[in-house]
């Protein structure tokens, strides 16, 4: 039952409240997809390839039913409905899945807090079922429960946390498929509640850090790498420690504590300088009962962002990771999420980037949060272009071009309308001919466009022809309209030698090779026009010159293009 809220508590609810950026973008996540609303009393969901089809299940505690249970993916974002591991777990509480017994297949481990029991689910392969092994049955409010190789023997063990018995215990695998009663690593940390597992003093071996419910404390335990722990790093002055995990989260290559404290309402992380000691917290927010928290790269721009389920304030939010170690304000993923007691991050649909799962205590509701954001580097697709006596709106079309910047011949522009296929922006009138470089960045990539914005009305060519060959011109004229098109000899100087010289002219001094002519429909913009290169062999090593008279029929311009080089080989 939701409790009322102190004043000092309230104050401070009141102040973040204040710094809420509202819900995430659309663009970010899409609607959220409820697999079920009667799992009674919802607590943990996890994902994990149960039936070894290469699609992410779900399995779920039920903390009132004491159920565990498993939602089959049968399709891409598709799931069966909850099929029973177990009916038995009364107060059921965590879980998490790994290959125990070495046969290739997932196994599951949870905790029941009000049983007392540690259990690890045997996975019988392909969707057939589970066989139940009770490892601890005097478990007294087991929570924490964690797969690792505490005794570096290559297969994996179970540590698990009691909270009432003030124990941290392992289960340690007998690499044969079975493991075996618990084994005390320490059993004086009081109020042992949430438990993580990594490599915190980077000696090879793996350590675990302990959330102590009761002394508002968290411990790291260093691994003697023998299977044992030695004396307690200890970390105070966090209040109701419901959840600690082990992230990179300033990217520095070694692994800090990221946790929150239910009780002071904080969402916090533990810089670890690489010896595992510890340094001081830090606060990435505050929000009203977080119970759980975990870290993905949501947007893939290199650093971590971090998860939180708040039970009081019924949401899912996320701090945006900023790099080294910074995070933005809390923005809202879910904000009627009754009772949130656990999101989780993974990539549940395949498509290359992580989504959230998320446990409903109140609501008895297992959901999923698709990501739909684009993991991939702006693509253009027809650069489209302006007028270059004109000013107005340019339109580039492609995709994955949402939050991208644009820069045109290294000069910033500002995008006035944006969407994932389409961003738009203004140019002036310009000069005609050539082409102006395009070049959109994002945090996912740069793409460029050297000839990405036409001048109108332009001439390309290829720059190095043979003798006598077939050359294609392309006129780019923008509109309808007429075009005149002609080599000329090296007669004249570049650039611009009919418009120097005048068409007639240049015929007179024998300097034009060959000649094309003819007009551009309307809504033709361009047409490739088949010349032949001069056949002479005294040529061979001479620049010829072309160049294209156009008009343009709405514009009323006419006149001549640059002059385009050609080396004739």
């Amino acid at each position: 039952m939701k409790g009322s809220i102190p004043p000092l508590k309230l104050a401070l609810l009141a102040l973040s409240s204040l710094l809420v950026a509202g819900p995430v973008s659309a663009q970010t996540f899409g609607p959220e997809q409820k697999l079920s609303t009667s799992s009674s009393g919802a607590r943990c969901v996890i994902s994990a390839d149960l039936d070894g089809d290469g699609a992410q299940d779900l399995v779920a505690t039920e903390w009132d039913s004491g159920r565990i249970v498993w939602f089959r993916q049968t399709g891409p974002s598709t799931y069966a409905g909850a099929k029973v591991i177990d009916l038995g777990m009364t107060g059921a509480l965590w879980l998490d899945a790994a290959d125990l017994d070495g046969d290739g297949d997932v196994d599951l481990m949870a905790t029941a807090w009000t049983k007392g029991h540690v259990v690890w689910y045997e996975n019988f392969g392909g969707g057939i079922g589970f066989d139940a092994h009770i490892l601890d049955g005097t478990a007294s409010g087991a929570s924490g429960v964690r797969p690792v190789d505490l005794d570096m023997d290559g297969d994996l063990d179970i540590v698990a946390c009691s909270e009432s018995t003030d124990r941290v215990s392992k289960y340690v695998n007998n690499g044969l498929g079975a493991l075996g009663a618990g084994i005390v690593l320490n059993g004086s940390i009081d109020g042992a509640h949430s438990l993580g597992t990594g490599d915190v003093d980077m000696d090879g071996d793996a350590d675990l850090v302990v959330g102590a419910w009761s002394s508002s404390t968290v411990y790291a335990l260093p691994s003697n790498g023998a299977g044992g722990v030695g004396t307690p790093v200890t970390i105070s002055g966090i209040t109701g420690p419901a959840c600690t995990q082990l992230f990179d989260m300033d990217g520095d290559g070694d692994l800090d504590i990221l946790g929150c404290g239910r009780n002071s309402d904080e969402v916090f992380w533990i810089p670890n300088p690489g010896s595992g000691k510890f340094s001081s917290k830090l606060t990435v927010g505050i929000i009203d009962e977080p119970y759980w928290v975990e870290a993905g790269d949501i947007d893939d721009d290199g650093d971590l962002d971090v998860f939180v389920s708040a039970s009081n304030a019924d949401r899912v939010s996320m701090f945006e990771g900023l790099g080294a170690g910074s995070f933005s304000f809390e923005k809202s993923i879910l904000t009627s999420a009754d009772g949130a007691r656990y999101v989780h991050v993974a990539d549940l649909d395949a498509d290359g980037d992580p989504d959230l799962a998320t446990a409903q205590y109140f609501s008895n509701t297992i959901s999923i949060v698709p990501n739909i954001l684009q993991f991939e580097k702006p693509t253009l697709f027809e650069p489209g272009g302006l007028h270059c006596l004109e000013t107005g709106t340019v339109v580039l079309t492609g995709e994955h071009l949402l939050g991208s910047s644009v820069t045109i011949d290294g000069v910033p522009v500002v995008v006035h309308t944006e969407s994932d296929s389409s961003l738009a922006f203004d140019l002036g009138p310009d000069v005609p001919g050539g082409y102006h470089e395009v070049v959109l960045s994002s945090p996912l990539g740069t793409t460029e466009w050297p000839e990405g914005l036409v001048r109108y009305p332009a001439l390309g060519a290829p720059e190095v022809v043979e003798l006598g060959a077939a050359v294609e011109v392309v006129i780019e004229n923008g509109e309808a309209g007429g075009y005149v098109l002609a080599f000329s000899g090296d007669l004249f100087a570049s650039p611009a030698p009919f418009e120097s010289y005048g068409w007639f002219h240049g015929l007179e001094l024998n300097g034009v090779w060959t000649l094309a002519f003819g007009a551009l429909a309307p809504g033709e913009t361009s047409r490739i026009v088949n010349l032949t290169a001069p056949s002479t062999i005294g040529l061979v090593g001479v620049p010829l010159h072309l160049q294209a008279w156009t008009s343009q029929t709405s514009s009323g311009h006419a006149g001549f293009t640059p002059s385009v080089t050609v080396l004739i080989e």
